[in-house]
């Protein structure tokens, strides 16, 4: 990874934001998805979840501060979900960028609950991305699903 422009390590913390639910109305192959009131209600959620892509958009304004344009054009950004977030939770994104090394990201719910962990960085050298180090250590046991745990 080219250096970010930080010789020591630095904090970006982006605004308290309460996502909203994008997928309501979504349906695969004739059924609705976990991200419908009525399907999460059905495996004892407490609210339909919010897709994964509306959290990950939380790190552009800190990852553009940091990297840039090359952000957009070849950045890499590698996360391990830990909870849930429905519509009315608020969440804060941030992001830890060093000189060396993929920045680690982390969101958090204001009741101080992790959403996510992970990495972010800008190519073609990506250096080792979350996904990876978390494949490498095998499957132990750590959990690496959340919907996994529903019955």
């Amino acid at each position: 990874m080219t250096s970010a422009r930080f010789q020591t390590e630095i904090t970006l913390t982006g605004p308290v934001r309460a996502p909203a639910q994008m997928l309501a109305d979504q349906h695969y192959d004739g059924h609705a998805s976990v991200h419908d009131e009525a399907t999460a209600a059905s495996l004892g959620l407490r609210g339909a979840p919010i897709e994964g892509p509306t959290h990950l958009s939380q790190f552009d304004p800190l990852a553009t501060l940091v990297w840039g344009q090359r952000w957009f054009e070849q950045g890499c950004l590698s996360a391990h979900f830990q909870t849930m977030v429905v519509e009315g939770d608020e969440v804060t994104a941030t992001l830890t960028a060093t000189a060396d090394g993929p920045a680690r990201v982390s969101a958090s719910k204001s009741t101080g609950e992790t959403v996510l962990s992970g990495t972010a960085s800008v190519g073609p050298h990506h250096g080792t991305t979350e996904c990876e180090a978390r494949l490498a250590r095998g499957p132990g046991t750590e959990r690496f699903h959340i919907l996994d745990q529903l019955e």
